[in-house]
């Protein structure tokens, strides 16, 4: 069993909707799932604190890790809890937890993961490095050592 106190090193959550499709015939959420929810919560844990120009620098996972500990299962709500946790030159690691509250209440941690994203210049499709404003603003809000 995995201790939620690792919860509090996460400053963004975000409720993620399980829908039915995404459960497998074993009645349980389909390992493809977790990185459209890990995208989700990226996604919403960006427009939370960061000032992006997706017209100028792109992002791309270059790796993607998950570690499934318990399944997902119908009935369960979910949070993503997400954080920067490297700072590279060109590149970021974005780690996971995926929280589940089940129908009488218990609260699990049923999956962790990263992804290793990179900042590209979209005219270039090249990597360049991390702009300085937004260098910024991950280290602030994740309060990372610069």
């Amino acid at each position: 069993m995995e201790n939620l106190e690792i919860l509090a090193e996460f400053n963004f959550k975000t409720h993620i909707e399980i829908r039915f499709s995404d459960f497998d015939l074993q009645g349980h959420v389909n390992n493809a799932l977790y990185l459209t929810y890990f995208e989700q919560a990226r996604i919403k844990y960006w427009q939370h604190f960061l000032e992006w120009d997706w017209t100028i620098y792109g992002i791309v996972v270059a790796k993607a890790e998950v570690n499934y500990i318990t399944p997902l299962l119908m009935g369960d709500k979910i949070e993503v809890h997400v954080r920067t946790s490297k700072l590279n030159n060109t590149s970021f690691q974005l780690d996971y937890i995926i929280v589940s509250t089940n129908e009488e209440g218990k609260t699990t941690i049923t999956t962790k993961g990263s992804t290793l994203l990179v900042v590209i210049d979209i005219q270039k499709q090249k990597p360049v490095a991390i702009p300085q404003l937004q260098r910024n603003q991950i280290i602030n809000f994740d309060k990372l050592e610069a």
